[in-house]
């Protein structure tokens, strides 16, 4: 199955939040599926994970509009 998962949380942080996301995304890659991962980050790389970054901007009260224009863009010109 094809599978996009997306979370507005920094990847790059180590908090609870961040190891979730990714231990979710190994399960479900050990599980056999294709995984699109997106989320914030300033770079860095997580194993085999197929993880595009978005830029990490933080604005007050306009993070998540910016992060829904980003992954609009990028998904309007990869697919």
């Amino acid at each position: 199955m094809n599978i996009l998962y997306i979370s507005p949380i920094k990847i790059s942080t180590d908090k609870g939040e961040s190891t979730h996301f990714l231990e979710v995304g190994r399960d479900l890659e050990r599980m056999g599926h294709n995984l699109l991962m997106i989320c914030r980050s300033e770079g860095g790389t997580y194993g085999e994970l197929n993880i595009k970054k978005i830029p990490d901007i933080e604005i007050k009260y306009f993070t998540t509009i910016i992060l829904d224009l980003f992954i609009t863009v990028y998904l309007s010109i990869t697919f």
